[in-house]
């Protein structure tokens, strides 16, 4: 069976031809048509979020563009080899938190951020949403905290399912980063309304509640 041209693939598709066939100019010009404008507004809006300005200046929006195409093709395309979704919304979710990465990657580089905590607090991934909200904290637990790379591990696991990238990005944007749902939805990555994203997070605490109450 011949391969689907790279214009008809899907996102999870052309992840594959891309990684598999990096010698293939087509996939890859296709690529950078197709995503170049999520990962520029994903720039723009980390910028944004961070008090940088609206947008970067065109020199180093071209280089922060730059950066996340590097990141996407090192390692002979490792990033993309490690993609695991099946969706348009969870390859679209992530690129997004790929360019959101390496935005604040950028910044923090240049001391234009404080450096990043070691460790999460769990009650600050919630805490503004009243007692129904809270993370069951007083129960026996050992730690209160959680390293990144611990809460990504958890929130997979919670998450499981054909949108699981998605919902992470959604839930680590919202929560960990502080984007309304306005500003989630203007990201481009989801068809999602700010109506439905409400309902996400909503349904997404409960799920995290609950690992925590069963496993702690």
């Amino acid at each position: 069976m011949s391969q689907r041209s790279p214009a008809s693939s899907s996102g999870p598709s052309l992840f594959r031809q891309c990684a598999d066939f990096p010698d293939n100019g087509d996939s890859w010009r296709e690529f950078v048509r197709r995503y170049t404008p999520l990962l520029a507004r994903s720039v723009a809006r980390a910028w944004q979020k961070c008090g940088q300005g609206n947008w970067p200046p065109p020199e180093v929006s071209q280089d922060l563009l730059q950066d996340v195409f590097l990141a996407i093709v090192k390692n002979d395309f490792a990033l993309l080899q490690h993609f695991r979704g099946t969706t348009e919304e969870e390859a679209n979710a992530y690129l997004a938190r790929t360019a959101i990465n390496e935005t604040i990657n950028f910044l923090r580089a240049k001391g234009r951020l404080r450096r990043k905590v070691e460790e999460i607090s769990l009650e600050a991934l919630i805490e503004d949403e009243g007692e129904e909200g809270r993370l069951p904290l007083h129960l026996n637990t050992r730690r209160h905290s959680l390293t990144e790379q611990e809460l990504i591990e958890i929130l997979e696991q919670c998450f499981a399912g054909p949108n699981s990238n998605r919902d992470v990005l959604i839930f680590l944007l919202h929560f960990r980063d502080g984007y309304s749902t306005s500003e989630i939805a203007k990201m481009g990555f989801s068809t999602l309304k700010v109506s439905s994203l409400n309902n996400l997070l909503g349904e997404l605490k409960k799920r995290l509640r609950k690992f925590f109450t069963d496993n702690m």
